[in-house]
């Protein structure tokens, strides 16, 4: 497992799922090949975590993640490659200062 983490993408206005407010997070490992990308799902003391591939993020099931983290940005990423072709991290981590303006923060 790599030791670089980056968050890509996190809820800052937290929706209300049934009468709760409910964080979600984005986090890229460049180094897991397989599942470089980490999902979180947070409610007061419960919280939900798992990795993922770029086709699963890509699946109904995680499109409100994306858009709750306003991580729409990543989605181009995300179809190349599921189409085979490498993707830098570099790419991926320019992508996310041009559209917040500041680094992504490096959780090791």
């Amino acid at each position: 497992m790599t030791k670089e983490i980056y968050v890509l993408g996190q809820s800052s206005s937290r929706p209300k799922v049934a009468k709760r407010e409910w964080a979600y997070r984005i986090e890229y490992a460049p180094g897991n090949a397989k599942t470089p990308f980490f999902l979180y799902e947070k409610v007061a003391n419960e919280a939900m975590s798992g990795k993922f591939s770029a086709k699963h993020l890509l699946g109904d099931d995680w499109s409100n993640h994306i858009k709750h983290t306003r991580s729409e940005w990543l989605v181009p990423f995300l179809k190349r490659m599921v189409a085979g072709e490498n993707v830098d991290k570099n790419e991926i981590l320019t992508a996310y200062q041009l559209q917040y303006g500041h680094r992504s923060k490096l959780r090791t």
